[in-house]
């Protein structure tokens, strides 16, 4: 009798492996769009709501059991999935009205304005939340007005920053120079550097905080003063004896020799270093120019093949379409070991086996073969849009950690549009620093690239992909 009770028993559980299977499908489209709803800088503009939607993700995530009904079927998800659909909505409309302001805060965080002129930055902080709300109840002109007013709050906490930080530190790192003798020992590096500095402590005297060179400026006055210290302090060195000159310039010439055979260019000894250097020049110069124009011809059959993929499809129904596409993805999942999302028309590839060079933007060898890997899979699916979404982990949340990602996002947004078929402004890049505990990051780097296929893959008025991979409400309504 037991024995006939479990056979009895098996459909059932069968049936709940399988439901609870596609719940959890259902359960990762919803974390997805956290991480684009995160993306869209919801957690800036909307804290509440957006904090709010990941808790209830959270514990519907925990609370869920394989013998519970189907998750799409519940009023609890449908609810849920709504909600984040129409925030993500919202997020998407802001992005467009908020593009300046957005990067005049970026500029404000790069110069320390969090610390350097906290109670600015808080305030402009506020006024961009005000905006958002503005934009999100239709309020449009209100939007602007506030938006206006935001981005004159993040110049003038940049302007404070580069006044109380800024300055100090490059102060600072010029007497170091002339301390060890900048003025006689690299004449042309310290004027240049002096002349910067009057420029921009001008600006900053005058409070031209809407002058448009002054963030690339200060920047420009830091990077300018670190070099003059290094600088002087090599020249210090080499200068101690006619041994160390000689073991200096020796490895110049070394380097110079071993740079030439890469470019197949022949090193004199008995020449002078400028003519050295200026041949080798002219050689990388040639060599970049090649490489340009085949990646441009490269771009260009890429766009064909994308073109006669389309073309295939339309002549295909829904179902044949849809089997390709999920053939397509299934071999790009087990030939280049990637994990793949996919919802309607956007597709997303994750990897957290990113490793940047200490204090660099550049990646390790072995990190770019990784991207080299995520650019080939992505490259696989036609598309017209690309979003990148690059996250590092640490307690550090300083204007320099800060500072360095952003360089490292714009690394990762110029190697993938290098190897896109994409223009350059259907590429989008944000970069986000995250506490020690976020979930998506095992390797201290995560990134995310989402792009939209939705014009390769349709078929005229028909819809994108089967419904059986959308959401319950969106069967009858796609959110583009």
């Amino acid at each position: 009798m037991r024995f006939l009770k479990i056979i009895f028993c098996l459909p059932l559980i069968a049936y709940s492996l399988i439901s609870y299977g596609q719940s959890s499908d259902y359960l990762q489209k919803l974390e997805t769009y956290l991480f684009k709803l995160e993306s869209n800088q919801a957690e800036l503009l909307f804290p509440e709501i957006f904090n709010r939607l990941r808790e209830r993700v959270k514990a519907l995530k925990n609370s869920y059991t394989p013998f519970d009904e189907p998750l799409e079927d519940t009023h609890t998800f449908q609810e849920l999935s709504q909600e984040i659909q129409s925030l993500l909505l919202v997020t998407e409309k802001a992005q467009r009205y908020m593009v300046n302001v957005l990067i005049s805060r970026r500029e404000a965080v790069n110069a320390g304005a969090e610390e350097f002129a906290p109670e600015l930055f808080l305030q402009a902080d506020e006024e961009l939340r005000s905006a958002a709300q503005a934009i999100r109840d239709d309020k449009l002109q209100n939007a602007e007005r506030i938006i206006k007013d935001c981005e004159k709050l993040y110049q003038q906490a940049e302007l404070e920053a580069i006044r109380s930080n800024l300055l100090g530190e490059t102060q600072i790192l010029i007497q170091e120079s002339r301390d060890l003798g900048a003025e006689q020992l690299a004449p042309e590096t310290y004027k240049q550097t002096a002349r910067l500095l009057t420029e921009v402590e001008n600006l900053v005297e005058q409070n031209r905080f809407e002058a448009a060179n002054l963030s690339s400026k200060s920047q420009e006055l830091l990077k300018q003063s670190r070099h003059l210290l290094n600088l002087v302090q090599q020249i210090k060195s080499i200068h101690r004896s006619p041994q160390q000159i000689e073991s200096f310039l020796l490895q110049l010439e070394e380097q110079l020799a071993l740079a030439a055979e890469e470019l197949n260019q022949s090193f004199n000894l008995s020449g002078n270093y400028k003519e050295a250097w200026s041949e080798i020049h002219s050689a990388i110069k040639s060599m970049n120019e090649e490489n340009k124009q085949l990646k441009q011809r490269n771009r260009e059959l890429m766009r064909q093949k994308w073109e006669l993929e389309r073309q295939l499809l339309r002549e295909k129904d829904g179902t044949e379409r849809e089997k390709y596409i999920s053939a397509k993805l299934e071999n790009i999942k087990s030939e280049l070991n990637l994990q793949v999302d996919r919802f309607e028309s956007t597709f997303i590839f994750y990897t957290d086996s990113l490793f940047f060079d200490t204090e660099r933007e550049s990646l390790t060898p072995r990190s770019i073969a990784n991207l080299e890997r995520l650019v080939t899979a992505v490259n696989q699916i036609p598309h017209q849009s690309m979003k990148i979404y690059y996250v590092e982990s640490g307690s550090d949340k300083s204007a320099y950690a800060k500072a360095m990602l952003d360089r490292r996002t714009k690394f990762l947004e110029r190697f993938m549009e290098s190897r896109s078929a994409l223009d350059e402004e259907q590429i989008a890049a944000i970069g986000n620093l995250q506490g020690i505990d976020f979930p998506a990051i095992m390797n201290n780097s995560y990134l995310e690239i989402t792009i939209d296929a939705g014009e390769y893959f349709s078929n005229d008025n028909q819809r994108h992909f089967s419904d059986e991979h959308a959401f319950p409400e969106q069967r009858k309504s796609t959110i583009e």
